[in-house]
């Protein structure tokens, strides 16, 4: 397997902020359970075990995951196809053939503008596809050439 292009390190850390911000909020609706349980006396033991459950679950998807899926996020393009890699825990590969591609996005969230990155979407007529955290630059080269790959290749 040729090597692939790299997103940013910055994109761990944006990863890393939305876990935080999510788990924070579930964190905040777990606490105000837990207090009425104390309030209405409900037992507390089965609280107990989901807030271990919780907490394992929250180291995970904000210290380890993230880190997991930066090392293989990234990305490929040849002359008829774009590889995209991601994973974790597990490792996919999906290739897509340029001629399939009919549309190319860019997006952002408030995150990723505060870090300067971009994510690209390829549509096809089945699904979407994410190269997710890219420089802003990079998004853009990125974008604008699939589309004169697309050009070329529909000869428009």
């Amino acid at each position: 397997m040729k090597e692939f292009e790299k997103v940013p390190y910055r994109a761990m850390t944006v990863w890393k902020q939305r876990a935080a911000l999510m788990h924070a909020i579930i964190w905040i609706v777990f606490g105000v359970g837990f207090f009425y349980a104390q309030h209405y006396s409900i037992p507390l033991f089965p609280l107990a075990i989901i807030g271990g459950l919780l907490l394992i679950w929250s180291i995970l998807q904000i210290g380890i995951l993230p880190r997991l899926r930066w090392q293989f996020h990234g990305y490929r393009i040849t002359e008829q196809d774009v590889w995209l890699y991601d994973g974790g825990w597990s490792q996919k590969t999906t290739v897509v053939p340029l001629f399939r591609v009919q549309h190319v996005q860019l997006g952002q969230d408030p995150f990723l503008r505060r870090a300067n990155l971009a994510n690209v979407e390829l549509e096809t007529a089945a699904t979407k596809h994410h190269i997710r955290g890219l420089d802003l630059y990079q998004a853009e080269e990125l974008r604008d050439l699939l589309l004169q790959r697309l050009k070329e290749e529909k000869h428009v």
